[in-house]
């Protein structure tokens, strides 16, 4: 924890920050400066001594067993009109998807017009949206959004890395039915039968079996966490206001 610690001393944070241990995984952030959470929380990770830590974002019914699915997305807003390349009116369109926290520097500058783009925290776990009203009730414009990159979450399982449709844990025929093909595979191939002795067919004048060693004990490593959990100045402000 000590190497997290000399990490995040020369980020110069406005606010008083600190740095907790939740479990043999998890180290905890507390920040109380809304500004700081948005510089750490964008990065999405960060590599110390070498290892890849995970940032996740601290809520009240935070399970360290499972990922939160609040993560930083980027968002495109193509054909945007130019009056509305200012951050606020940006931030405002960004808040209808979730929480902004930047833009990108081409954004910012009026250097690509064609588009913009928006840093949010975003619950992936919610149906996408392709499209946000911009204006009042009278007068206004639908404006296309697209997610970029949109990490794949199960909402079963609770982690990144496969959707709910393809949840083994959910769907476990599908786990049994790769199983089988690996056995039938093997089965199909010519010469061998269950006991280790040659079939009889190939000629083989004299029978042998095969006798593997027992490997050694592996070493198990010790775990090192792994997992940075950012507490919010803001625990609790809305997903999604629409």
């Amino acid at each position: 924890m000590e190497l997290v610690r000399i990490f995040f001393e020369p980020l110069n944070f406005t606010g008083a920050w600190k740095l907790g241990l939740l479990d043999g995984r998890h180290l905890i952030i507390q920040l109380t400066i809304e500004e700081d959470y948005d510089k750490l929380f964008a990065k999405q990770s960060i590599v110390i001594g070498g290892a890849t830590m995970k940032l996740f974002k601290w809520t009240p019914g935070f399970d360290p067993s499972k990922e939160p699915p609040v993560v930083p997305l980027w968002i495109k807003l193509p054909g945007l009109p130019i009056p509305y390349f200012k951050l606020n009116a940006l931030f405002n369109i960004g808040s209808a998807l979730g929480r902004p926290l930047k833009v990108d520097s081409h954004t910012f500058n009026k250097s690509r017009l064609a588009l913009a783009r928006i840093l949010n925290e975003r619950d992936i776990a919610l149906s996408e949206v392709k499209r946000v009203w911009v204006g009042s009730e009278q007068d206004g414009f639908w404006q296309e959004v697209i997610l970029e990159q949109r990490p794949c979450y199960c909402q079963h399982c609770k982690i990144f890395g496969h959707t709910r449709d393809r949840c083994y844990r959910l769907y476990p025929p599908m786990k049994m039915k790769q199983s089988s093909l690996k056995e039938t595979a093997l089965n199909q191939l010519p010469g061998v039968i269950e006991d280790g002795i040659q079939d009889e067919d190939q000629n083989s004048p004299t029978p042998f079996t095969s006798i593997t060693p027992p490997s050694p004990p592996k070493e198990v490593p010790r775990e090192e966490p792994n997992i940075i959990t950012i507490l919010s100045p803001i625990v609790g402000s809305s997903e999604e206001r629409l």
